[in-house]
């Protein structure tokens, strides 16, 4: 990440201005702001993250003692421009572990906005698994569809024929994924992730004990692209952040 501090005319005092970051949590809340280290100073400063996650990031310019200002880090230029978590806050930086996370979430934007995932209509048969009827909940096809798009397997483990993909309960760990044996989570090549801090490209699932639950990709922000019940896929920025939801790493 690189960003600076303009006008450039302006020459802070000393080591002016200093770096710091925080990381985005499960639940939608932020750790403490961290320095970057002694050498995050500077009206430019540039730093290789050694940590995967959901990042922002700002800059503070003391004069002397004080705290004169501070500024928040922001996306500009072509990048995708729904970044805000939520009104307010400021955008985001996502780190990820994996070339296939950043491919996969980068792909899930390609698609906010696509109506081809409708409550009250039918998904053709695509990507190895059935067709979908209308009526069915369509956010976990929608995954299913991106991720084996961006190159992941996804098994089809529902249906009479093994014909459909895990239902979102399932990617969140809370509906066993054996269609006899209860308490079986296993979903081959995703690794259920007991994480605190989630990373773009995970599947971020919220489980709903009565229903269906609801299913997503992490964008960079640490939101979930996910196929809505209005028929339009879009970010939901509620949701996945009550410290509930699971999520899946892929192992190739």
């Amino acid at each position: 990440m690189k960003t600076g501090i303009y006008p450039g005319t302006y020459v802070p005092l000393g080591d002016e201005p200093t770096w710091m970051y925080q990381r985005r949590k499960r639940d939608g809340t932020w750790d403490n702001w961290t320095s970057f280290g002694t050498d995050a100073h500077g009206t430019t400063y540039t730093h290789a993250m050694n940590l995967s996650g959901i990042f922002r990031v700002k800059a503070v310019l003391h004069v002397t003692a004080t705290m004169a200002l501070e500024r928040l880090y922001t996306r500009k230029g072509n990048e995708e421009p729904n970044g805000l978590g939520c009104v307010g806050d400021p955008d985001a930086v996502g780190v990820a572990d994996t070339q296939f996370q950043v491919d996969f979430s980068a792909l899930a934007r390609t698609w906010l906005g696509s109506t081809n995932y409708p409550l009250a209509g039918v998904v053709p048969a695509d990507y190895g698994f059935s067709e979908f009827p209308a009526g069915a909940y369509k956010c976990n096809i929608f995954v299913a569809h991106r991720a084996v798009q961006a190159g992941a397997v996804v098994p089809a483990i529902n249906g009479y024929l093994h014909n459909y993909p895990p239902t979102a309960n399932q990617w969140a760990g809370t509906a066993s994924t054996d269609p006899i044996l209860p308490f079986v989570y296993t979903i081959d090549h995703w690794l259920l992730e007991n994480t605190a801090y989630p990373q773009p490209g995970f599947i971020v699932a919220h489980p709903d004990p009565s229903g269906p639950g609801h299913v997503g990709i992490v964008d960079y922000d640490g939101e979930g692209i996910g196929a809505g019940t209005s028929g339009t896929v879009n970010k939901r920025y509620y949701e996945f952040l009550d410290g509930t939801s699971g999520f899946r790493k892929y192992v190739p």
